[in-house]
């Protein structure tokens, strides 16, 4: 299931968060310790303290279904309106804490990590020319997070997360 919303929002000048939460993720994804427990978890940063600044987005849906053991590659080409520069990373998915913290690592399951989110044999790559490649080793749904940081004259300015459950 997939939902686009799009508004514009005048803020006032200041370094924004902006959080969504909604209950509760599958309990049948393999590399989270107990998922069911936990908040689905969506946050961006926005730097409007000195210029106007809009979020980079993903244009493309990240693929939801790949083969166990057969390698995908997908475009991530986030696009910014200011054309700020643009640094993706891989980040553990997050569950709502509190209103102090909000943002929350959910535990991995034994056998995965940031380092390894799909388990031993697997691969997940960001490559230089602005593509992943996944590989899932066995059968399972998997939760990943990848955020997309956006850079001005070298400075972060902004930052949006997408957390995404895939299906081998």
């Amino acid at each position: 299931e997939k939902r686009i919303y799009s508004d514009t929002v005048t803020l006032n000048p200041n370094t924004w968060t902006i959080m969504w939460k909604l209950c509760c993720r599958p309990a049948s994804i393999v590399n989270l310790t107990t998922p069911d427990l936990f908040d689905n978890y969506v946050e961006a940063v926005l730097d409007n303290s000195n210029t106007i600044n809009s979020s980079a987005w993903l244009p493309n849906p990240n693929p939801l279904w790949v083969v166990q053991g057969t390698p995908v590659t997908f475009s991530l080409n986030a696009i910014d309106p200011e054309n700020d520069s643009i640094a993706y990373e891989w980040f553990q998915p997050l569950t709502y804490g509190n209103f102090t913290t909000p943002s929350v690592p959910i535990p991995y399951t034994a056998g995965y990590s940031l380092s390894s989110p799909l388990g031993v044999g697997g691969s997940l790559t960001i490559n230089s020319n602005n593509t992943v490649t996944i590989m899932a080793p066995a059968a399972g749904k998997y939760s990943l997070g990848i955020r997309v940081k956006e850079y001005r004259n070298g400075q972060l300015v902004g930052a949006t997360m997408r957390d995404f459950t895939l299906v081998s």
